[in-house]
This record gives C-alpha cells, sequence and structure tokens, in this order.
C-alpha cells in the first residue's frame, strides 16, 4: 500500500471572497511539513452564501485570483489541491457546485460536479435549498494518481452509497 502525507484544511468560509482568499493564504504559509502530496479544502471554501448576487460576485470578480492562488500554492509546494468545491456558472445562469482537482503543475486535472444537492426543511424552521442556485451534476468521477485512484464526492453526495 502506498503512503501519501495529506493536508486538510478546516475554514470558516462566509459571503466574502476576498477574507476567504486570505484564509486559505495564511493557512498555506503556515504548512510546515515537506512533501505533502495532497492538500483537501472543504465545500464552498471560495465563498459561502445563498445569495445569487453574492455568488456571481464570486465568479465574475474572484474566482480567477482564488484558482491563481491556488495554482501558485500547488506549484511552490509541488502538491496536489483538492478544492471540495467553487461555484461554477452556466449558461442558464444557474451554478455547479463543483469540485476541482489542481495538479502539481497548478493546472485542473478533474473536475466533479455534485449530483445530490442539499434540500431540506428542518424542524426549527431552518431551510437549505441548494436547488435555488445550483443544478446537479450528472456523472461520477475518478481520477488515477501516482499514489492511487481517487474519487470525487462533495459532503452531501456521501449519503449516496452507490455513487
Amino acid at each position: 500500500m502506498n503512503k501519501i502525507n495529506v493536508s486538510c484544511f478546516q475554514t470558516n468560509s462566509s459571503q466574502y471572497p476576498d477574507k476567504n482568499i486570505y484564509m486559505l493564504e495564511k493557512m498555506f504559509n503556515s504548512i510546515q511539513q515537506k512533501n505533502v502530496e495532497l492538500v483537501c479544502l472543504p465545500e464552498c471554501v471560495a465563498v459561502f452564501s445563498e445569495s445569487l448576487t453574492r455568488i456571481n460576485l464570486f465568479f465574475d470578480q474572484w474566482k480567477n485570483k482564488f484558482l491563481d492562488l491556488l495554482a501558485c500554492h500547488a506549484r511552490r509546494m509541488n502538491s496536489h489541491i483538492l478544492i471540495g468545491s467553487i461555484p461554477y456558472k452556466k449558461k442558464n445562469g444557474k451554478f455547479f457546485n463543483r469540485s476541482l482537482l489542481i495538479g502539481k503543475d497548478g493546472k485542473v486535472l478533474c473536475h466533479y460536479d455534485k449530483i445530490n444537492l442539499f434540500d431540506v426543511d428542518l424542524d426549527n424552521n431552518e431551510k437549505y435549498m441548494e436547488s435555488t442556485n445550483y443544478d446537479p451534476g450528472k456523472h461520477s468521477k475518478t481520477i488515477s494518481l501516482p499514489w492511487g485512484v481517487l474519487g470525487f464526492s462533495i459532503c452531501y453526495d456521501l449519503r449516496f452509497p452507490k455513487l
């Protein structure tokens, strides 16, 4: 069995992409361990909001800065970076909740669009309707990496074992 060093970032992402980017920059700069082959980031790491205005703002004004930052750190660390998810705009104005794998060279190797969207009414009048702003993906994804096969899923997808 191959062994790999993995760093997992736990973030407290907000609706403000600039603050999220700053937070990630500090986290990447604090990594002390050498030879980290994979850095895993959470879902909605770049922007966490149900506001279509905020999501569009990220996509139009911050997406490239966010991806450039991660590409730079992937090259600097010689590591793969798994982005839990970011919004990816479709032609119909809605989004995919998209996970991206950035390679050691800073280029996107693969992406996966969340299939099982989180639409739920909780007992205490809390309501989450991911499908308001997002469309589901259609296909599962895997990619072969030097240490093995990586399968993609995003958060609620884990509730569906056939995936």
